[in-house]
């Protein structure tokens, strides 16, 4: 990514609905059971950001253990220091920095689809976890919807709940919780997607959809998409825009 384009993600990603409301479902997937079981034991659990960005998630991490941020992007590491964050490394997914066994839980948010070798990635991922250590993946879901968005963002894929379950499995996890989310908007999301590639065909340039959004529209949309972490306590969701899976590495 361009550093304009890190720039306008350092503006929006504390802020935006979309940031905002997918940082608390995480934090929620993990909280219950993860961060709040090793808050209680005798030290700080060491956790990972992997493809950290701007650093928003790697703050909110922090409040729960000694949390590194990693992002192969130095404009990434930079914009991260900008918000003081000082513990982030430049380094690759598919090859990290750190020793085997460095970390108690990783939270690996829309990195994999950004890689040629996913699968490389989620082996390194095992490697770097403790026994037990729990890793967080999110995804953007179905080749069905792509679009300019991934196209800005360079992605190579979107997944489906089975080939994220194949991928994670494979590399040496056992799945705690998979479920598609991003469910209440999926529909609206669809049907712009698909409708823009019936009308348009390839003819539309690469743009990312998340634009700045007024305040008050901002908090009402990041409510309802937000509100997810509640059902996602109960039930999985059968569809939606993205992936989340709890894995543990046994």
């Amino acid at each position: 990514m361009e550093k304009e384009y890190y720039k306008e993600y350092y503006r929006l990603e504390t802020d935006h609905w979309v940031f905002s409301a997918r940082r608390k479902i995480a934090l929620s997937m993990l909280g219950r059971r993860y961060l709040a079981r090793c808050a209680q034991g005798a030290s700080r659990p060491d956790i990972l950001d992997a493809g950290t960005g701007t650093g928003v998630m790697l703050g909110e991490l922090g409040r729960f253990g000694n949390a590194t941020g990693l992002d192969i992007s130095k404009d990434a590491v930079e914009f991260c220091r900008k918000r003081g964050l000082t513990s982030v490394v430049k380094g690759s997914v598919g090859s990290l920095p750190f020793h085997d066994s460095s970390f108690d839980i990783i939270c690996a948010m829309d990195i994999l689809e950004h890689l040629d070798d996913d699968g490389k990635a989620l082996e390194e991922f095992h490697r770097a976890l403790r026994p037990e250590g729990i890793l967080l993946v999110t995804v953007p879901a179905h080749m069905f919807m792509w679009g300019p968005h991934d196209e800005i963002n360079m992605h190579k894929r979107r997944y489906t709940l089975g080939e994220v379950s194949v991928k994670v499995r494979r590399a040496g996890f056992k799945i705690e919780r998979i479920s598609y989310f991003n469910f209440f908007f999926f529909p609206a999301a669809a049907l712009i997607r698909v409708g823009r590639r019936i009308i348009f065909g390839d003819n539309l340039k690469p743009k990312s959809d998340l634009g700045a959004v007024p305040g008050p529209v901002n908090k009402v949309l990041e409510k309802i998409f937000s509100s997810e972490r509640f059902l996602l306590k109960c039930c999985n969701l059968p569809f939606g825009v993205s992936v989340i899976c709890v894995a543990r590495r046994e």
